[in-house]
């Protein structure tokens, strides 16, 4: 669900502030046409809030006989993941506002479709206003999604009448002047996403002059990743200066990815996260921050980025942090690589709890150090960043043929290290469903559309990639026969309830039985062949 009640993010008192960002969930919502737009009361609307209930308010209509279904209002939204099945909103309008609007949509964001008409009057706010999306073509799972709400002629919106816009009040002619106001505006959906998978990735930028698509080592990163299809990925080595360029590299091959490139740099690299699902917020954390308290006399090398990502399902977004630890093999870069993950480690367990408790989070980067086949002198980094003062769970992802966690050095005869992890929290750790390390020359079968050299020329680092099960998913039944036997199957995500029912007559439901679901898969239960007339549900519990 997306949902805007426009009022102040910090309640302020001030019904004639507030905020055109979503309440819940992403996207974008606008004016269009020359409509100007403002913050005034929503007192009447089905907003709960009391004190501080903003709406937004809408004025500069069009002069009367011009613009037809060309003025109102625009929601941009990325349905990746989810369908949208039902838009909701209050409406309040002046006597002299527009009685007739259209509401359209868009499947690719430029060109619009005309949807059902909604019939105003003046007076008091009308709640809940109701548009059905479900016969949308191709709205689900589309990144390019868009609604609009568009002031209309009478004769279009009727089939009949004036070629014109027609006053809401009977008693009053159409004004251009009238206004409008919207509030708790909703647009419904279902998700759709079952699972969704994180990748973290060393570029090897460093000392990099050429970020281009064309580039060779670009070109052989983008084959890896066409093929492994992650929706969120976790760069470091962004080499300083290309900035813009990594930006435009990943969107010439994943044009409906959101790019965020890290604001803070060592001077020569930075972090970036891309996401095929909205991002919602983005921060950076301890940059430059000092690490005396951690034992070490300098600053934090780079960043702790942050990106809130919007999951199809989940009531909250879930947190994915990137890093890329101080690199080198003496005795201070292992110092303050030690000291970095203490100062990550007190943020998820002091500053962290205290912002986001309770949402699902994970750490994907370049670790420089191996939890497993220690360097002399290492102060156990890796260790440091997982357990329960973070929360943080340590995988062993390997690669499938040779079994192999190592990730470093592709460039060498033989891999040395594993320097790169995915770290998520307990939701996201009890509904992993695979993880892996990727070399192109030992896959197999070989992967369509990547050279066996590919690894080696992308980058030194080997990427590592985890797929989680959404645990959110509505479940839906399917019938399966095999051996003989009939059975009904639902995929599920780990610690979820469910109640299997039975039904002669679709109205009286009788339990059947319940299941819980130890980890992320498919949950099934027998039933009988002959059965005929009966009929089946399952119902997730609390």
């Amino acid at each position: 669900m997306v949902a805007w009640d426009f009022n102040s993010e910090l309640p302020d008192g001030n019904e004639a502030t507030g905020t055109l960002a979503p309440a819940k969930g992403w996207g974008q919502v606008a004016q269009v046409g020359g409509v100007w737009g403002w913050f005034g009361s929503g007192q009447g609307s089905a907003d709960p809030a009391t004190a501080d209930d903003s709406a937004w308010r809408l004025g500069n209509w069009p002069s009367q006989g011009a613009g037809n279904k060309q003025h109102g209002i625009e929601l941009r939204l990325n349905a990746t993941g989810w369908q949208p099945v039902r838009l909701e909103w209050d409406f309040h309008v002046s006597a002299g506002a527009s009685r007739y609007w259209r509401v359209q949509y868009s499947i690719d964001g430029r060109s619009w479709v005309d949807g059902p008409v909604v019939v105003v009057a003046a007076g008091a706010w009308l709640q809940g206003v109701r548009v059905d999306l479900r016969g949308m073509p191709r709205a689900a799972d589309n990144p390019w999604l868009a609604l609009r709400l568009v002031s209309e002629f009478e004769a279009t919106a009727t089939g009949r009448g004036a070629a014109a816009y027609v006053g809401a009040s009977s008693q009053h002619a159409y004004d251009p002047n009238g206004w409008v106001a919207v509030d708790s505006v909703r647009v419904w959906g279902i998700p759709t996403l079952a699972q969704w998978g994180v990748l973290t990735w060393n570029l090897s930028g460093f000392g990099m002059t050429n970020w281009t698509p064309t580039h060779a080592q670009l070109e052989a990163v983008v084959r890896v990743l066409r093929h492994l299809r992650p929706t969120v990925v976790s760069f470091q080595e962004v080499p300083e200066g290309w900035e813009t360029a990594m930006t435009n590299w990943v969107k010439s091959w994943w044009p409906e990815a959101t790019v965020v490139v890290g604001a803070r740099t060592d001077g020569a690299l930075r972090l970036a996260v891309a996401s095929g699902l909205p991002v919602r917020a983005v921060r950076s954390w301890l940059r430059r921050a000092p690490l005396d308290a951690w034992g070490h006399v300098g600053v934090f090398t780079r960043e702790l980025l942050e990106a809130e990502v919007v999951v199809p399902g989940h009531a909250e977004p879930v947190h994915v942090f990137t890093v890329h630890l101080k690199a080198g093999t003496d005795g201070e870069s292992a110092a303050r690589r030690a000291a970095e993950a203490l100062a990550i480690s007190n943020f998820f367990a002091g500053e962290w709890p205290t912002r986001r408790r309770g949402r699902a989070y994970l750490l994907a980067g370049d670790c420089n150090e191996d939890v497993n086949r220690p360097r002399p002198g290492e102060r156990g980094a890796v260790r440091i960043l997982v357990g329960e003062g973070t929360g943080l769970r340590l995988l062993t992802p390997v690669q499938p043929v040779t079994g192999d966690d190592r990730t470093w050095s592709s460039r060498q005869a033989s891999l040395s290290y594993r320097f790169d992890y995915v770290l998520p929290s307990g939701l996201l750790v009890s509904n992993v469903v695979a993880s892996g390390v990727f070399r192109s020359d030992r896959e197999w079968p070989r992967p369509v559309g990547v050279e066996p050299g590919d690894s080696a020329l992308a980058s030194d680092h080997l990427p590592v990639w985890t797929v989680f099960a959404n645990p959110f998913l509505p479940p839906r039944l399917t019938w399966d026969v095999r051996g003989g036997k009939s059975w009904l199957r639902w995929w599920s995500g780990a610690g979820q309830r469910y109640r299997l029912e039975v039904s002669t007559d679709l109205e009286r439901w009788t339990s059947w039985e319940e299941l819980w679901a130890a980890g992320p898969g498919w949950m099934e239960s027998p039933v009988e062949m002959t059965d005929v007339g009966r009929f089946y549900r399952v119902v997730r519990l609390p």
